[in-house]
């Protein structure tokens, strides 16, 4: 992130230790998430203002992650990046949505299934987690084992559990420092945001002008009825509520194959 930030907006990026972000939530369960995902991110920023007050930014990152909505067995990432400017109170997001996740997770009752769960999600590159199963959900109140990367850790916490109670729930690490997978859609994230930053509106000058729905619709190439493709981008001000809408997708002809009436 801070070679991103200083590079397009020439910020001095340093962590802002002594901020615990597990009270924000944790995606192991124990504390839940209070709010939603832009919630949590704004929370994070503010909270390093708070605790530098001699910054003028905070940038902050969130994830999320679960099921694809459209193809349910693969998981899917949404990354939040927050730039936020003290002196103005300007808030402004970059997005990252990605199928490129090792979001999983699985319960086993043996550590030969639970070691392979590991070596197919990335161990040791990528952290692993294993907690005790209730039924077919995981145990947040029970011992938890984060930050797995060897597969001899990995396999001495399955034993244990396993010898307590038969059954282990083992999942990614999703947290940014034990995943290098998440790190890139930060990355991106990040990008987005600094983009958006220098994106100022026509209208007031405020920044994070940009694309903030798609209006469906654009016609198929064969029949010219509307299929679910964008038609128009519609921009806008988070502040003074200038918009502008974009017709320039709705030029180029859908595919018929996205079509409902061509291919049903």
């Amino acid at each position: 992130m801070a070679p991103i930030l200083a590079g397009m907006l020439g910020l001095d990026v340093s962590v802002a230790a002594g901020i615990d972000t597990d009270r924000f939530g944790t995606f192991t369960r124990e504390i839940a998430r209070a709010g939603g995902q832009q919630d949590a991110l704004r929370a994070k920023a503010r909270a390093a203002l708070e605790l530098d007050p001699n910054a003028d930014f905070a940038v902050a990152s969130e994830g999320s992650f679960g099921p694809d909505p459209v193809i349910p067995f693969m998981g899917i990432g949404r990354e939040l990046v927050m730039i936020v400017e003290r002196h103005s109170g300007a808030e402004v997001a970059g997005t990252d949505v990605t199928r490129d996740t090792n979001y999983a997770h699985r319960i086993v009752d043996n550590t030969g299934d639970g070691l392979e769960f590991a070596r197919q999600t990335g161990a040791p590159e990528h952290s692993i987690v294993v907690m005790f199963a209730d039924g077919d959900a995981p145990d947040p109140a029970r011992p938890i084992a984060k930050g797995l990367r060897s597969l001899d850790d990995i396999q001495l916490h399955l034993e244990a559990v396993l010898k307590q109670a038969g059954r282990a729930f083992i999942e990614t690490d999703m947290r940014a420092h034990h995943n290098p997978t998440r790190m890139k859609s930060i990355e991106r994230a990040t990008l987005d945001a600094a983009r958006r930053w220098q994106s100022r509106c026509p209208g007031c000058g405020y920044p994070g002008w940009g694309i903030v729905r798609r209006v469906p619709g654009r016609k198929c190439g064969w029949c010219g009825n509307p299929t679910r493709l964008p038609e128009a981008d519609v921009y806008a001000c988070g502040r003074c509520g200038h918009e502008v809408r974009d017709e320039t997708p709705g030029l180029e002809r859908a595919d018929p194959g996205v079509c409902d009436y061509c291919n049903p």
